[in-house]
Parts: structure tokens; sequence; C-alpha cells
């Protein structure tokens, strides 16, 4: 189960990203161009400047435990972000469906639009907005469990688990996201 960063975590993940970053800036750059670079994914398209990027945000992973190099790079650039944090009003549920509805999953313009990180509009939409199949309340049955048990198992990768469990919901049918992966978990 993947838990939500704590402040603590917050501070760590910063103070690594500082550290690993200024043990080696890259030639011509200062620290702030730098991390610029680092949180924005705007690494450029010199190999050299992708590795780099990848080995920082592998050395940060290590002093994190329980995060991985993707979450750690997420995480930073949700920090990092001059975006509106917090409970979202309903002028701005509002006006994600409206986007959502003209521009399809288009979730950096539409982040853009709101003043929130494309992360966290596409899940708002996901989990508040977007039109719900309907979908069986109350009990699994046995049937249901075992259809969930094989279709996980289909769908997982060593050491990583499911990749989606949308797709999962697909094909167990009846059943949400959330309801299949609640239930495995």
């Amino acid at each position: 189960k993947v838990l939500r960063w704590t402040q603590a975590e917050d501070a760590m993940l910063m103070e690594a990203l500082e550290d690993a970053m200024m043990r080696e800036l890259p030639e011509g750059k200062t620290a702030a161009e730098t991390r610029e670079m680092l949180v924005s994914g705007k690494v450029g398209s010199k190999k050299g400047m992708r590795t780099y990027a990848k080995e920082i945000w592998t050395t940060v992973a290590s002093t994190l435990p329980n995060r991985t190099r993707t979450s750690c790079y997420d995480r930073a650039r949700r920090l990092a972000a001059d975006t509106a944090r917090g409970q979202w009003s309903e002028g701005e549920l509002g006006k994600i469906a409206r986007l959502v509805a003209k521009h399809g999953p288009q979730w950096k313009v539409i982040g853009e639009a709101v003043g929130r990180p494309a992360a966290a509009c596409k899940d708002i939409y996901r989990h508040r907005i977007q039109p719900k199949p309907a979908s069986q309340q109350g009990a699994w049955s046995k049937y249901e469990v075992e259809r969930l048990r094989k279709v996980v198992e289909k769908h997982s990768v060593p050491e990583e688990g499911v990749k989606s469990w949308v797709k999962v919901a697909e094909k167990v049918k009846g059943r949400t996201s959330d309801q299949c992966r609640l239930r495995v978990a």
C-alpha cells in the first residue's frame, strides 16, 4: 500500500535533492538552473543530461525508504510547482469538467488553465468528477473474488504489483477500480 507523503519525508526529499545536486553540478549550470531542470523534467535532448537526472533521482530515492525514483521525482515536481494547493472549490471542479469535455484528457493544458498540477487535475477528475459506470455495491460473490484474483495475477508485475486498476476493473466488470484495489489490499 502506498502511503501519503509526510512533512518529514518532504523535507528529507528536498534536502536529498540539494545534496545530490550540489555534489556535481552540470558544467555551465547554476544551482537554480539545475534544480529547475530536475523538477521540471526539461532535461533536454542531450544523453548526458538525461543520465545525470536519472542518477540524481536514483540517489535521492535511495535516501527515502519505500519510495521509488519516480515517486520522488513526482513529489518534488508537486512541491516545486507554483500552483494552488488544498481543498478544491466547486468552481474548480466545474472548470475541470468543462475543460475535459472541450479538450479531452490533456492534463497539462487543463492544469495550466486551472492553476493546479496536471497530475492533481487528473486525480480529482478520476476520483470525484468522472461519471462512474454502474457498479455493484455490497459483498463480493465467490465468482467475483475468483475473477478478480485471476485478473490481478494476469495484470501484475513482479515486485511492483498491478500497473492499472482501471484495466483490472474493466476485466472484472461491475466493480470500480477503487473497489478492486481495496478488495485486494
